[in-house]
């Protein structure tokens, strides 16, 4: 996963630059430590509000300050990988 800052400017004022800048760092961290978590475990992390994680997010995509794999399957605790061996004296009956 790429990250780069442009800037993300508008009218917003310095102070509310950085503060956003930061927000965006806080989210990216939380990403780039487990790829696949949801958006309220985001919030819960960063201490932001959930709207505020959602909006931020698509700021970030939209603008191209981070990009990357955008679909993932979470594994599952239980998940098991099974290998099925056969030997066939005839292939054709398959």
């Amino acid at each position: 996963m790429i990250v780069h800052y442009p800037d993300i400017g508008g009218n917003m004022g310095k102070i509310s630059q950085d503060k956003r800048l930061e927000s965006y760092h806080r989210i990216f961290e939380q990403i780039y430590e487990n790829p696949v978590i949801s958006i309220y475990d985001i919030s819960q992390n960063t201490r932001l509000a959930r709207n505020t994680v959602a909006k931020y997010l698509k700021e970030m995509y939209a603008k191209d300050i981070m990009y990357g794999p955008y679909i993932r399957m979470k594994p599952a605790p239980n998940y098991k990988e099974y290998v099925y061996l056969m030997n066939f004296s005839d292939h054709s009956m398959l």
